[in-house]
């Protein structure tokens, strides 16, 4: 505690806990949950992930104000990734078409999983399915119950015909 406490008062910009973790090859959690409770170290949401800065409020503004400012570049950066939407479209669409009945559905499931809230509007819409056909997927998924060796449940599809010959 006392060199996390050290490193974090001499601190330029304060540090995460990824930063220590990285710092100290060891994971700092504990103990850092510790000082915050003494309060000997602050701790502040920046952009989503905590940053732990110096008790000393003089200090703790002046490590806040480099940390905001050495982010600030960040910011402005917009990934551009080299492939288009279209073609990730398209892609997903090829991979989509080789699979078998029960496939699809599991795989518009999982991918209405990734989108969350709305997901099984947005691939039904992509992969031209019925959005019950995505949600009974997603709920497969989630039951866990699912049978890998068949498309279809025991007993499941259409039932076989017999036909009567017309010998009298």
């Amino acid at each position: 505690r006392a060199t996390l406490k050290a490193l974090i008062e001499k601190s330029n910009n304060g540090y995460t806990a990824a930063e220590l973790e990285k710092l100290l090859s060891v994971k700092p959690n504990g103990p850092l949950i510790e000082l915050i409770g003494k309060k000997q170290v602050r701790r502040e949401k920046i952009s989503g992930v905590y940053v732990y800065f110096s008790k000393n409020e003089t200090e703790r503004k002046q490590q806040e104000l480099v940390r905001k400012e050495s982010m600030r570049h960040l910011e402005n950066i917009r990934f551009q990734p080299d492939v288009h939407l279209d073609e990730i479209k398209a892609a997903i669409v090829l991979f989509y078409s080789i699979l078998d009945e029960k496939q699809r559905r599991l795989y518009a499931g999982v991918e209405s999983l990734r989108f969350g809230h709305g997901g099984d509007r947005q691939v039904s819409k992509l992969l031209a399915l019925n959005e019950k056909t995505v949600a009974k997927g997603r709920r497969e998924l989630l039951s866990r119950q699912i049978v890998i060796d068949a498309t279809r449940r025991k007993g499941g599809g259409r039932k076989t015909i017999q036909k009567k010959s017309l010998t009298s």
